[in-house]
């Protein structure tokens, strides 16, 4: 889920690249809830257990400041919070 920093609101049409190991998987958008879904990665399981590959995830729109998170293998619930 994505929020707006300062109000704590969802944020709709945020911008959301995926990237596993370094390599461009897929653009995707929030909904009007400010949620997001991806099941698989190229290379099989992806935000769904623990593993040896590296994943990022970068989240932009218009307006607020571009973030990125990365972890070994994300949860199957991310919350961020982007600000303005």
């Amino acid at each position: 889920m994505v929020l707006d920093d300062s109000t704590g609101k969802p944020i709709d049409s945020v911008k959301i690249n995926f990237f596993e190991e370094g390599d461009f998987i897929k653009t995707d958008y929030t909904d009007s809830t400010g949620v997001f879904s991806f099941s698989a990665g190229s290379k099989g399981v992806f935000m769904t257990k623990k593993c040896e590959r590296e994943f990022m995830i970068n989240f932009s729109k218009r307006g607020y400041i571009e973030q990125d998170f990365n972890d070994d293998a994300p949860s199957t619930r991310i919350e961020v919070r982007l600000k303005k």
